[in-house]
C-alpha cells in the first residue's frame, strides 16, 4: 500500500507512512485499529483518483480567487491568483506516536490537481509553533522545483513564482518580512529561519489561507475526513459564496 500512497493517493500518504514506521515494533492495540481504519477509508473513498478535467481546473481557479480576496492576501496580484501551480504547506505539532515529533506536509497542485506531495516526520526541534512552521515552507520550495519544468512545458514558457499557502498567521507575517526584515523576525524563529534561509527570498509569494482551506492538512494528520476529501474534491470550497466562506473560515 505504501507505493500507491506515494504515487497515486496523497490522502493515504501520512497514514501509510505512520504505519510503515511503526511496523518494526510490536503491534499495539492502537496500531491494529489503525490498520483496520485505513483500508476501510480506502474502500469508502475508492472513487477518489488523480484525474485531470477542465471542470476541476476551473473549480480550483475559483477557490484560489476566493482565497486571494482574503484581507491578509490583499497584496496578491492577478498573476499569483491565476497561477497554474499552487503550493500548500502545513505542519502538525507533536502528533507522532511515542516520540511526539511534528509532521510536515506539502502538496503541490498543478492545473487544479495534486501533482506532487510529501509527508515527513521532522528531525529538527523547535521551541515555538512559529519556528516550526518555517520548516514545511522550506520543504515546499524544494518540492515544487521539480514541477516548474513540467508546467513550463505545458505553458510554453518559463513558470513564474507561484503562491505558497500557509495557515499560520505568525509564520506568514514573519516570513513576509523577507531578507531586509530579518531583524524584525521573532527571536524564537530566528534559529530556524537561518537554517532554512531559502524561504526568505520567496517572501513575496507567501500568503495566508484559513485552516479549513489548507489542502495540505490531510497529509499531516491521521484521520480528518474533510481534509482528506478536500485533496480530491473541491466542491465543498467552490460552492460556498464568499460571504459565507468568510464567516465559516473565520477570515
Amino acid at each position: 500500500m505504501r507505493r500507491p500512497a506515494t504515487v497515486r493517493r496523497p490522502d493515504l500518504a501520512h497514514n501509510v507512512d505512520t504505519l510503515a514506521r511503526a511496523s518494526a515494533n510490536p503491534v499495539t492495540e492502537a496500531m491494529a485499529e489503525r490498520c483496520r481504519v485505513v483500508p476501510r477509508y480506502a474502500i469508502g473513498a475508492k472513487r477518489y483518483r488523480l484525474k485531470y478535467s477542465p471542470e476541476r481546473e476551473a473549480r480550483f481557479d475559483r477557490v484560489s480567487q476566493k482565497l486571494s480576496r482574503h484581507e491578509e492576501s490583499k497584496n496578491m496580484g492577478p498573476d499569483f491568483a491565476a497561477a497554474s501551480v499552487h503550493t500548500f504547506a502545513d505542519a502538525s505539532l507533536g502528533v507522532t506516536s511515542g516520540s511526539l515529533r511534528s509532521v510536515s506536509g506539502v502538496i503541490v497542485f498543478m492545473y487544479g490537481m495534486p501533482a506532487a506531495w510529501k509527508s515527513k516526520m521532522r528531525t529538527v526541534s523547535t521551541s515555538s509553533s512559529t519556528a516550526a512552521e518555517w520548516i514545511p515552507m522550506s520543504d515546499a520550495i524544494e518540492l515544487e522545483e521539480s514541477l516548474y519544468s513540467v508546467a513550463g512545458f505545458f505553458n510554453g514558457s518559463k513558470v513564474k513564482r507561484v503562491p505558497l499557502w500557509r495557515d499560520n498567521r505568525s509564520a506568514v507575517l514573519s516570513a513576509r518580512k523577507g531578507i531586509d526584515g530579518t531583524e524584525e523576525i521573532q527571536r524564537r524563529a530566528r534559529r530556524v529561519a537561518s537554517r532554512f534561509a531559502q524561504v526568505l527570498p520567496e517572501y513575496l509569494r507567501i500568503f495566508f489561507t484559513p485552516t479549513k482551506a489548507q489542502l495540505a492538512d490531510g497529509i499531516t494528520k491521521s484521520m480528518n475526513p474533510q481534509a482528506l476529501r478536500n485533496i480530491f474534491d473541491l466542491q465543498a470550497l467552490d460552492c460556498v459564496p464568499f460571504c459565507t466562506l468568510v464567516a465559516r473560515f473565520n477570515f
